[in-house]
């Protein structure tokens, strides 16, 4: 996409999101999309890739990037039943390319599909009851929840509370279903305006998380909206919101950074989706539109202040949060092995990892976590997914040299800083400058309530290793009773506390 094209001008002149995605779809000349219509394309849950790693020979060639696409299937608060579950296998083979993503925020991807395709991917989750609407785009995406409903009436009625939120806050349009699902010609005429969204959409991408304290396993502070359910006597009594996280930043520019959320306030079910939609509008109406690199949720709210968007809820909805209650968080990753529900049956949480890797799962294998990178993503420096494994086992080939196999450490790595993979709250977090290197980061808290900091700037395996080497010698040899790995960095002082994400690059 090229940094002229006018984002905020496409979407207001999108036709509630129908843009010319027919005429782009029917084109024979081209295995891509116009330009203009990969921006309305993300609303649907589709990004135009090409395969990086053929690009150079197919230049030569003198042919075209070899194009696909990938489509984001949206499942909010990350259920999927049975039966949608066989479907989305079968579909992997035909039409997607025999591959199936779970992603960072509970959604599923699939990636090389071809656009002949794409009509026959979507009308088959269709089938099932799912959709792509949203699942990218300047809205709100999937709301994240934890995935153990049947571990009690709380958890339950949490998960019911975020596929609620996450309904209320999807657009109206009726655009999806008419391209991909009806196959009617889309309407010519100038459609209302969407109820929350309005014309322009918000300026950027929204997301929300539902955690159930003590675990934080949807990094509940990394969210434009994040949610803290909250119990009494067993039952759902309501929610703190936390808003105003975002991971995303850019390599060089200190004036982008990560940030956590900022706490807001306490307000029970009911009061979810009137304060949710407050939130999201006033994000529409302040936030900045003018430099998307400026125009994420965490700068509006950075820029203001807690107080001013407690003001602005209570301007827009007629609610105004009460003071937050107490609550504790330890750990932001799931947990893993069985578990007995209220009903006596057991589940069992399974760590996922690229299947043909095969690894034993270590403490510190099942805490990593990556994102897509190469060879799909258009925005990566540098391997994350496909490298990350390897690069595990030779840090856990450390930790056995110092005794510590069986201590959890959250690593997390990412292609570039956008930060999908959330790597700024990793203990350990890797984030790519260049095919091979890295920035590497130490000291977030293991709870994800503490950002880690830069210590080696576009550092290769070597070096990486040398410093984990390092850090895993002195956490051995001085670390507390059960005293995680962030923790001890920061009370060691092998790195400072980050208090506010502007420190984690300073």
């Amino acid at each position: 996409m090229s940094a002229g094209l006018d984002i905020e001008k496409i979407k207001s002149e999108s036709r509630n999101l129908r843009g010319t995605l027919i005429e782009s779809l029917n084109d024979p000349t081209t295995g891509a999309i116009r330009e203009a219509d990969t921006v309305v394309s993300k609303f649907h849950g589709l990004y135009q890739q090409d395969d990086r790693d053929l690009r150079a020979s197919r230049r030569e060639a003198r042919l075209e990037p070899l194009y696909s696409f990938m489509l984001r299937v949206r499942v909010p608060g990350g259920r999927v039943t049975r039966a949608q579950w066989d479907a989305l296998d079968r579909l992997a083979d035909d039409p997607g390319n025999g591959s199936l993503r779970l992603t960072t925020r509970q959604a599923i991807q699939y990636h090389g599909v071809a656009r002949q395709s794409l009509h026959d991917l979507i009308r088959g989750i269709d089938a099932v009851g799912m959709d792509s609407l949203a699942a990218c785009g300047d809205v709100n995406r999937n709301v994240m929840c934890h995935v153990q409903p049947e571990l009690g009436p709380l958890h339950a009625e949490t998960l019911r509370w975020s596929e609620r939120l996450s309904k209320h806050l999807t657009p109206a349009t009726n655009a999806w279903r008419e391209i991909w699902i009806d196959g009617k010609k889309a309407d010519t005429e100038e459609l209302e305006d969407e109820p929350i969204y309005g014309k322009r959409y918000l300026p950027r991408k929204f997301k929300i998380g539902i955690a159930v304290a003590p675990y934080n396993d949807v990094d509940v502070y990394s969210q434009d909206i994040g949610l803290v359910a909250i119990a009494r006597d067993g039952a759902l009594a309501g929610f703190n919101v936390i808003a105003g996280g975002g991971m995303g930043c850019s390599h060089g520019e200190l004036e982008t950074f990560p940030l956590l959320g900022q706490m807001i306030g306490f307000i029970t079910p009911e009061q979810l989706l009137p304060v949710a939609e407050a939130i999201v509008t006033t994000q529409r109406d302040f936030g900045d539109r003018e430099n998307r690199k400026h125009a994420r949720f965490k700068y509006t709210l950075d820029d203001r202040s807690a107080d001013w968007l407690v003001d602005e809820i209570e301007h827009r909805c007629g609610i105004r949060p009460s003071a937050a209650e107490p609550f504790e968080l330890i750990q932001s990753s799931d947990r893993y092995g069985w578990t007995k529900g209220v009903d006596g049956r057991w589940q069992f949480v399974v760590f996922i990892e690229r299947l043909e890797d095969g690894a034993d799962i270590s403490p510190i294998r099942r805490h990593s976590m990556a994102c897509v990178a190469m060879p799909t993503c258009g925005l990566a420096m540098a391997e994350a997914e496909r490298y990350l494994p390897d690069l595990i086992s030779r840090i856990e080939e450390l930790a056995a040299r110092h005794g510590i196999s069986e201590q959890p450490v959250m690593v997390r790595m990412s292609g570039c800083p956008n930060g999908c993979s959330r790597p700024f709250l990793g203990e350990i977090g890797l984030v790519g400058r260049a095919p091979g290197r890295y920035n590497l980061y130490l000291g977030a808290a293991f709870s994800g309530e503490r950002l880690s900091k830069l210590v080696l700037d576009n550092a290769d395996e070597a070096a990486i290793l040398d410093s984990i080497d390092g850090w895993f010698e002195r956490y051995a040899a001085e670390r507390q009773p059960d005293e995680a790995l962030g923790d001890f960095a920061v009370r060691s002082g092998l790195v400072a506390a980050v208090v506010h994400g502007s420190e984690v690059h300073a």
